[in-house]
């Protein structure tokens, strides 16, 4: 089969001129406005398809704004252009004012020219509004060789710059007069491009303006928002109203702040209260201070830490509230409290002035102020602050080296003397806590001039250490006083220098004989020590109940000598039996002797060592015994009878020692015959 065919038929029309221009709905869809005149005066709307729209926007007045577009001329033969502008621009204005004698704000750069064949020609127009009105303008484009008229019709709109103030108004209140109220505005840009300003203000002194804002000009970016910084100086008493305007290029309308603010005056009242001892009892002696004068506060004299107290009252007598702040400078011996604050209409407030110094200080003329805004009290204070005269025998003492210490039994004792040379009493106590190594004996004392106080020390160390203590005299119940206290416990070491000698065996002996034992005792303390040998607590106890002391807990008469005593049951003396002196590495012998003069058993008899009350210790101990010599047969004869000659008889005797000790016999034979 043959295939089908199909024929197509058309015909093309080729433009003899072609506008390359974006499509506008001006017209099309409604938006020109219907009081708005054709050039000829007549109110009748427009043909869309009749005429190309060029629609000009302009971002404020006084903006040069282009339209640049091209013509092509699509046919083989070159041909030339003119554009013609049909009467004067139409200005509208709320779409009833008349355009007559208004200048055109649209201009055409190429009315004239030539567009080759096949090629394109840039037409170029310029809009400069005037006003915010929107505006037409007719125009004719002619091609006289190809009979062409083509009706342009130009729209000019223009919006105004959205740039402004953040706040409509701004109000500064109450501001005392003299000083400075501040605030902070912003100007915003929310368009694309930048912006300049200008700020105007209408202010009564320019010399010495109410009003200042920073800057008054300059550029606000595009997108941006740039403070204003706002300073209220009011001079008077009274309520200040100013317009601020916003100048903004391209900008028609001005845009407006508006900035209030009232000035008020201080009114205070400053006085010093003085409690005053009268006939009548305490009272109060007020004197009230000037602000155009200096005023006088004398403390007078006092002792080191101890506190003085002025007292001063604000009253704020005005119709505002105010704030007060003191100014002391850099002095660390007075104080304000409360040193600033804010008094509302009508109440008081009352400063105290406290001068308590931690040294001797001495001041004269020192100035101290009190600013209530730019009112403000000179005060010129005097006073003193000394140490009280009382002369301490000593601010240091150092017990040195100690032995360590029984309960209940100092090691040393020292007295501390003090001695007020003051005029006056004055209160003195110890502020010192007990401790088990240091105790002051005190109570508080109130010394009249002259007088003097006790206080004793008492040295007990626990530890083989270094003790240090600051003891506190608090005088007046403020000032102190401190001495320092340091000593050191060292253990005693009195021993035997031979280790075997702590057991001293006097042996046995027989009556009318004697027996010596030395020993050597050797001082290895750091510090001299003072020593006896003593018996032992049980022994002592003994002897109390066999001397008659019915109540244990009696003290023994200091002359008796219990171990000597006691020895001297065991036929046993020593020497020295005395208290005895040792220096460090010092060394001394001790003899024990031994002489019986009556049979006696065995014995072991500890012997103490006392080192001056601090320690008593077993030194060593004694042993021995005195015995008598005897022996017994068990027959007194001994029967051999008739034996032969020449044989030998054996009879056994028994010898029986009776004493004690050991003995030794021998038998005389030779009287056997």
């Amino acid at each position: 089969l043959d295939q089908p065919i199909i024929k197509i038929e058309a015909v093309g029309r080729r433009p003899k001129c072609h506008f390359e221009l974006s499509s506008s709905d001006y017209l099309r869809a409604g938006r020109r406005p219907a009081d708005v005149p054709n050039p000829d005066g007549q109110l009748v709307a427009l043909d869309p398809s009749r005429y190309q729209v060029i629609e000009f926007k302009s971002l404020g007045i006084n903006v040069r704004n282009t339209k640049r577009f091209f013509i092509v001329n699509p046919t083989n033969k070159d041909y030339s252009y003119e554009w013609q502008c049909e009467g004067i621009s139409m200005r509208i204005s709320d779409h009833k004012q008349s355009s007559s004698g208004l200048p055109n704000p649209f201009r055409c750069l190429t009315q004239k020219g030539q567009v080759m064949s096949g090629r394109k020609a840039e037409m170029e127009f310029h809009y400069l509004p005037q006003s915010e009105a929107l505006v037409e303008s007719m125009w004719r484009f002619r091609i006289k060789e190809q009979d062409i008229n083509v009706p342009v019709l130009l729209v000019g709109q223009v919006s105004e710059p959205d740039v402004t103030f953040d706040l409509n108004h701004f109000n500064f209140k109450h501001t005392l007069v003299g000083t400075r109220g501040k605030g902070v505005i912003h100007i915003i840009n929310n368009e694309p491009i930048d912006f300049p300003f200008a700020l105007n203000c209408e202010v009564e002194n320019k010399s010495r303006p109410v009003l200042d804002i920073k800057p008054m000009s300059g550029i606000v970016p595009a997108r941006c928002r740039i403070p204003l910084r706002i300073t209220f100086y009011p001079r008077e008493e009274r309520v200040y109203n100013y317009n601020v305007q916003l100048e903004i290029k391209r900008k028609s309308t001005k845009v407006s702040i508006n900035i209030k603010g009232s000035g008020f005056k201080i009114l205070s009242q400053l006085e010093s209260q003085v409690e005053v001892q009268g006939d009548g009892g305490v009272q109060l002696s007020r004197h009230l201070l000037s602000p155009s004068a200096t005023s006088k506060i004398d403390f007078g004299t006092s002792y080191i830490s101890e506190t003085r107290i002025k007292k001063l009252v604000l009253t704020n007598i005005g119709q505002f509230s105010f704030s007060y702040e003191w100014a002391l400078g850099k002095t660390k011996f007075l104080a304000i409290k409360p040193s600033y604050g804010k008094l509302p209409q009508g109440d008081s407030v009352s400063c105290d002035m406290i001068f308590k110094s931690d040294r001797e200080v001495s001041f004269s003329d020192l100035l101290v102020y009190l600013k209530i805004g730019p009112q403000s009290y000179t005060l010129s204070l005097t006073g003193r602050a000394k140490k009280p005269r009382l002369q301490f025998s000593f601010q240091k003492w150092d017990f040195g080296p100690c032995f360590l210490s029984r309960e209940g039994v100092p090691s040393a004792e020292h007295i501390l003397r003090v001695v007020n040379h003051e005029t006056t009493n004055i209160e003195i106590d110890c502020a010192f806590n007990p401790q088990q190594h240091l105790t002051i004996d005190h109570q508080a004392n109130v010394l009249a001039p002259g007088e003097d106080v006790l206080f004793k020390l008492r040295f007990y160390p626990q530890e083989a250490k270094k003790y240090h203590d600051d003891v506190v005299f608090e005088v007046n119940g403020s000032y102190k006083v401190g001495v320092i206290v340091t000593g050191e416990g060292v253990p005693i070491r009195l021993n035997l220098t031979k280790e075997s000698d702590k057991l001293v065996n006097l042996g046995e002996i027989r009556s009318g004989q004697h027996n010596t034992r030395v020993v050597k005792l050797l001082n290895s303390s750091r510090i001299a020590c003072r020593f006896r040998l003593s018996a032992t607590p049980s022994t002592v106890e003994k002897l109390r109940k066999l001397h008659g002391h019915v109540d244990t807990k009696a003290p023994i008469n200091p002359l008796d000598d219990p171990l000597a005593t006691r020895l001297e049951e065991l036929c046993t003396t020593y020497r020295p039996s005395t208290f005895l002196t040792l220096r460090p590495r010092q060394s001394a012998k001790i003899e024990f002797t031994f002489c019986p003069d009556r049979l006696m058993p065995n014995f072991r008899e500890d012997v103490m060592i006392d080192v001056d009350g601090h320690a008593q210790m077993k030194l060593l101990t004694l042993m021995g015994g005195c015995y008598g010599v005897g022996a017994r047969l068990d027959t007194t004869s001994v029967p051999f009878g008739a034996i032969v000659k020449g044989t030998i008889m054996v009879k056994t005797i028994q010898i029986e020692n009776t004493s004690e000790a050991g003995i030794r016999f021998a038998w005389e034979i030779s009287k056997v015959h």
